[in-house]
């Protein structure tokens, strides 16, 4: 039963995603803008990120926050898949859907392979990356587009467009959930300019504020004295021209069921209709199968819990000295990045120093991740009672407000993977010393597997997940995706594929 659930929705998705796909952009479509491909890092056509990107994109039409902001995710760290849209704060529901089913589109053309990229039009933006996206401000690469015009007295009209911004900032950032502002401002000759700033609506309105800051910082370079201008980010974005080329606010109420997506006719509206139904019904597919899913191996896996409750039960986290997040926060200089040392799927890694002088490495597990807390479980209740000269200890923890911190002696070698493949580092690796290395990885394992209380499959190990001490020695670390197996236990089956 679960193959056949499993083959249906990938026939689904499959048939969703060629149907989007395979619709080509309408003649006329004057209003795009810009698109900013990332060729940092890129992927393949069979590759684990494609197929979450396309179940991304393909779901995210269906999530309309009420207010023109889209928001979709699918798979796991490294190849988890996150997506945003966002229609300007004037548009209609229905030009909005239509502009976000060309966006994608656009999008999977313009950048073919890209891990990050977005697309801009004149009514909509949307953005996909392996990244978060939600709440990242700090934006490196910024799109600007400039009218060839320049006002008669560019000083001052300069000064008068950061006038109407600094008001519309503080406008758009206090406006609420949709935060979206538009006025004008009139030069001394009697010209009318008019402005619009926009922010996605899940910013606080700090972080809006900084977003549209960021942006006006960008005039000064790009568009001096420039009757016209736009400044693009994921986040939030600016907009000034010479006539107005905004409408008043809709407030787009929330979400209707899928018919009041249909339009009233037209090439566009057609291809609104087409792509929205077949993405809502896979949408519905799909929540039904993946629940009849997790009924079905709810019981089995009920059934193994309770055979190793016994095992656990004693794990106790008081064991353990729980840090205070003051003093975590005071050891890492509030988590600097002068103090990151690492990043994973888990979230990342800081150096930090306590009062006594003692240095510590904090994993800093992601709030917005459930493989974070998964880690975080899994951490304290099976590294609790393992001691072993070749694994990691862990000593202690801190859970407040939002935070879940990991705190484990801090060694200054790094991980295997930094000697590997750095040409100068790889020559402080001889034989014996690779010798002990892998000795060491492996009376690390032979002890997970044999000798510990607890009989442990760590799933995820690799050269990254070994670190080294003072004298070179290895130690076993990062068992958020480690498997509790029955003492008598030779063999089993997994559901899903993780780890190495």
């Amino acid at each position: 039963m679960p193959k056949l659930i499993q083959y249906l929705f990938l026939s689904a998705f499959i048939f969703t995603y060629s149907s989007v796909l395979a619709q080509q952009l309408p003649d006329n479509d004057s209003d795009y803008v810009d698109k900013l491909c990332e060729n940092r890092f890129n992927y393949t056509t069979n590759s684990n990120f494609r197929t979450n990107l396309d179940q991304t994109l393909g779901i995210l039409p269906t999530t309309n926050s009420g207010y023109g902001f889209f928001n979709s995710s699918s798979g796991r760290s490294p190849d988890t898949a996150n997506a945003i849209a966002l229609c300007r704060g004037d548009t209609e529901r229905i030009a909005c859907g239509d502009c976000l089913n060309r966006s994608i589109v656009r999008l999977r053309q313009e950048c073919p392979n890209q891990r990050d990229a977005a697309v801009y039009y004149d009514n909509c933006m949307v953005k996909y990356s392996n990244e978060s996206v939600l709440g990242k401000t700090e934006i490196t690469n910024f799109i600007t587009h400039n009218s060839t015009n320049y006002a008669t007295d560019g000083s001052r009209f300069h000064q008068d467009v950061l006038k109407l911004f600094g008001n519309l900032t503080a406008e758009a950032s206090n406006g609420g959930v949709l935060k979206y502002a538009t006025g004008t401002v009139t030069g001394p000759n009697g010209t009318v300019t008019y402005g619009l700033m926009q922010c996605t609506p899940d910013l606080s309105n700090q972080q809006c504020t900084n977003c549209l800051n960021d942006a006006v910082g960008q005039l000064a370079k790009c568009c001096y004295g420039k009757t016209g201008a736009r400044v693009l980010l994921p986040l939030c974005n600016l907009r000034y021209e010479a006539n107005r080329f905004y409408n008043d606010v809709a407030v787009l109420p929330p979400r209707p069921p899928p018919s009041s997506m249909v339009g009233t006719g037209g090439k566009s509206n057609n291809l609104t209709r087409i792509v929205t139904s077949i993405v809502m019904t896979t949408a519905a597919c799909l929540i039904i199968g993946v629940t009849i899913w997790n009924l079905a191996i709810l019981r089995k896996k009920k059934l193994v819990e309770a055979s190793l409750e016994s095992k656990i039960t004693d794990i106790s986290i008081l064991e353990f000295l729980e840090y205070s997040l003051d003093t975590v926060l005071a050891a890492t200089n509030n988590f600097s990045e002068d103090n990151k040392i690492g990043q994973g799927g888990f979230g990342s890694v800081y150096k930090g120093e306590l009062e006594d002088g003692r240095l510590i490495a904090v994993k800093r597990l992601s709030r917005d991740s459930g493989q974070g807390e998964q880690q975080f479980k899994n951490e304290v209740l099976l590294v609790a009672k393992l001691h072993h000269r070749n694994l990691v200890g862990l000593l202690g923890f801190c859970i407040e407000e939002k935070e879940r911190l990991l705190i484990y002696d801090y060694l200054p070698n790094s991980s295997l993977d930094k000697f590997l493949f750095d040409p100068t580092k790889r020559a402080l690796l001889d034989w014996d010393t690779r010798y002990n290395i892998i000795e060491g990885v492996a009376r690390g394992l032979l002890y997970l597997h044999e000798d510990s209380r607890l009989r442990i499959i760590h799933r995820d190990l690799k050269v990254s997940n070994v670190l080294l001490d003072d004298d070179m020695n290895a130690k076993i670390t990062d068992f958020g995706m480690a498997r509790l197996c029955k003492p008598d236990e030779t063999q089993g089956n997994t559901g899903r594929v993780v780890g190495t």
